[in-house]
């Protein structure tokens, strides 16, 4: 509960980003991982299938996770938890296979899309000269924005099992590399930070839950547990410092109740959208940044496609041309519908 309602997780948590179902993946990873291996050999070979996949599927779905991948397996080799090693590497291979098969029968290559990515954004200098190059410290605003304060109280926390483990956890151990890295990587983006975010905040999450479930006073525990929660809602409100645009996700709420066959989003790109996860139905839906695009004329064409959010009012008078009306503004955005 702590984890998954941190301001940071809600706010990505709706939002089709690579990193929200990277770090979903990891954390499934972490808990399978992060175990003792004492027990029954099913019960381990199921950790490290399950972890390994978990680890394997977050790289899928976004190619820094590897460095998540790199550090869980030093940790389970210097921890010498070496079934679960083993496993782990087992359910890691299954996944890598599948996307190698993918990407040859995609590029002709195998692992060509990995590759690719690895030469732009780490080897060539293609990523910084594209998008620009930031020093390391233009991480530590959004870092201190990001992080709720229930879990600054964790740091105390976790001294003493520190220094009697001498040991990090492996969220920690993981957050704390792919943080490291990422400091080194000239292109810098405050939403790379989210994966090492989620994980740390797990780490920190366990420290906190023990020390409350220690507490004597049953009133005590709940009061803290209470008190915890709602710190999370505290913090977290400038990150990411970009425009969110959550007027366009309450237009799109609202645009698709009722009897909405189809909708059209202008002046938002995929990536910005809600998407299904607000539009609630099975309906078709494009978006588009100017009338001239493909999707604008595709979508006035399609009698289907009774409903439009416009942010900022363009292409307003040619959707009103198309036979749109406007209803309602919601912020910026304006709410068009048609019969």
């Amino acid at each position: 509960l702590l984890v998954g309602l941190s301001a940071p997780v809600l706010l990505f948590a709706g939002r089709t980003l690579s990193e929200s179902f990277s770090a979903s993946f990891l954390l499934v990873a972490m808990e399978a991982l992060d175990r003792p291996d004492s027990g029954a050999d099913a019960r381990v070979r199921r950790a490290g299938l399950v972890g390994g996949m978990a680890l394997g599927l977050a790289v899928v779905t976004r190619y820094p996770s590897a460095l998540f991948v790199v550090a869980a397996l030093l940790w389970l080799a210097v921890a010498r938890r070496w079934r679960l090693l083993a496993f782990t590497c087992v359910g890691g291979a299954a996944v890598a296979v599948g996307l190698g098969l993918l990407d040859w029968g995609t590029w002709g290559t195998p692992f060509h899309s990995f590759l690719a990515y690895v030469d732009y954004n780490l080897l060539s200098g293609k990523a910084a000269a594209a998008f620009g190059a930031s020093p390391p410290d233009f991480y530590w605003e959004p870092l201190l924005q990001a992080v709720p304060l229930w879990a600054w109280a964790a740091v105390p926390l976790s001294l003493a099992p520190l220094l009697r483990f001498r040991a990090l956890s492996l969220p920690l151990t993981c957050a704390a590399v792919y943080t490291a890295v990422l400091l080194a990587t000239p292109h810098k983006e405050e939403r790379f930070l989210y994966p090492a975010l989620v994980v740390a905040l797990l780490a920190a999450a366990a420290q906190l839950a023990a020390s409350i479930t220690a507490l004597l006073q049953p009133g005590l525990r709940s009061g803290a547990a209470v008190l915890a929660l709602a710190l999370g809602f505290v913090h977290g409100r400038g990150f990411p410092s970009s425009d969110l645009r959550a007027d366009q996700f309450r237009a799109i709420v609202r645009a698709t109740r009722g009897d909405a066959t189809g909708l059209l989003i202008v002046n938002e790109g995929l990536w910005g959208s809600g998407g299904f996860f607000y539009i609630g139905k099975n309906i078709p839906w494009r978006t588009c940044d100017w009338p001239r695009d493909a999707a604008f004329q595709a979508s006035i064409r399609d009698r289907a496609f009774n409903r439009a959010v416009t942010f900022e009012g363009r292409a307003l008078p040619e959707l009103q041309a198309a036979g749109f009306r406007v209803v309602r503004e919601v912020g910026r955005e304006t709410l068009l519908v048609r019969d």
